[in-house]
């Protein structure tokens, strides 16, 4: 397992080099898969790194597991409310697949 984890820090790493930027960013949801990439930003780009929470009509649970993880692991986070952009995005589509506008 840490072999895999150096190859996908080194991987993260050459990607920061070649865009010619300062660090990382991905979303965190309270998940155990963008608990994983939080940790890999983090340790390959160090404190260059930003957490994304990103709430659109999340449960309360999840927004807290998110700051459970942000708070373990001293990730730096930033939370964009999404709620009122999904609102106003759904208005202009016809009525539909429900299913089809959660994603």
């Amino acid at each position: 397992m840490k072999n895999l984890e150096r190859k996908l820090v080194g991987w993260l790493k050459g990607k920061v080099k070649d865009a010619n930027a300062k660090g990382l960013i991905c979303g965190i949801s309270g998940g155990v898969d963008s608990a994983v990439v939080a940790g890999l930003i983090q340790k390959a780009a160090g404190k260059n790194h930003l957490c994304l929470m990103m709430p659109c009509h999340s449960l309360e649970e999840d927004a807290q597991d998110a700051r459970l993880l942000a708070k373990a692991f001293n990730l730096n986070t930033e939370i964009v409310h999404l709620d009122e952009i999904y609102d106003s995005v759904i208005k202009i589509f016809p009525p539909g697949n429900k299913i089809a506008l959660a994603n």
